[in-house]
Order: structure tokens, then sequence, then C-alpha cells
């Protein structure tokens, strides 16, 4: 139900602007997403370090 709404949503604003405007829109939310995905892998292995450092000591 949200999904559909935001893409409604984003759809009414690329009619309101350029496609290109839309594109980049688009690019931008995926750069935030992999951005995301990125530190969720980091804080993994920081905490997977920190549990084997542990038993280590």
């Amino acid at each position: 139900m949200v999904l559909k709404r935001d893409l409604f949503f984003i759809r009414s604003r690329d009619l309101g602007s350029t496609q290109k405007e839309g594109r980049f829109m688009i690019a931008r939310s995926g750069w935030i997403w992999m951005l995301f995905g990125v530190l969720r892998m980091c804080t993994d292995a920081w905490n997977e370090g920190i549990s084997r450092s542990e038993i280590i000591q």
C-alpha cells in the first residue's frame, strides 16, 4: 500500500519535472541505499571482529 503510494508520488513528480530530474532522484536514492548497505556490512564486520578479539583474550 505504502509502496504503491510512493510510486504514484514519484510518477506524479516526474510529470511535473523533466525526465532527467526524475532519473537523478532515483539515482540519488540508489546511492543512499548503497551507502546504507556498505555501512551495515562494515558494522557487521566490526562486531564480528570485536567478538573474535574478545574470544582470543
